[in-house]
């Protein structure tokens, strides 16, 4: 397609030059559909594009729900979270909800955020970590951590 635009379509902005991105576009556009799509075309057995693209409507299936196209084109990576409950991607790292600690996890993301997704579907946002204000903030003692305090009546155990 790219040859028979140079071939085709650069001619006749050559011949006649357009002035605005928004005439090239609407040149394109008209010479897409009056030319490209309904000249016959040796590669399809002497079939138009458009006649082409018509014999297989049958074998088409249309969205019926257009909102998936909002997630389907998101570049996609999958993370394990750390045992703090982030996730570093692209140099930057961003919070989840905790019940993902220890796990792998599928993120898509765009230019606006980071999104968690479960079995193809949209659960939650991942949020960016802010360095400076994550420093300030109150923690009491990790779950996790391995208390040496001694009880009353109670042996201490050596590991």
């Amino acid at each position: 397609m790219f040859k028979t635009i140079q071939t085709r379509f650069y001619p006749l902005l050559k011949a006649n030059p357009v002035h605005s991105l928004e005439e090239l576009n609407e040149r394109f556009w008209e010479w897409l559909e009056v030319d490209y799509h309904r000249k016959k075309h040796a590669s399809l057995d002497g079939k138009t594009p458009h006649q082409l693209f018509q014999s297989q409507l049958d074998n088409i299936t249309f969205m019926e729900d257009l909102s998936i196209l909002d997630t389907i084109f998101l570049k996609r990576a999958e993370r394990k979270v750390k045992l703090d409950g982030t996730i570093t991607l692209e140099k930057k790292l961003y919070e989840v909800p905790s019940k993902y600690i220890g796990q792998k996890i599928e993120v898509r993301l765009d230019e606006q955020a980071v999104y968690v997704f479960e079995d193809g579907q949209k659960v939650t946002e991942a949020t960016p970590v802010t360095i400076h204000d994550n420093a300030h903030v109150k923690r009491g003692p990790s779950p996790f951590a391995v208390s040496n305090t001694k009880h009353q009546g109670e042996e201490t155990d050596h590991v």
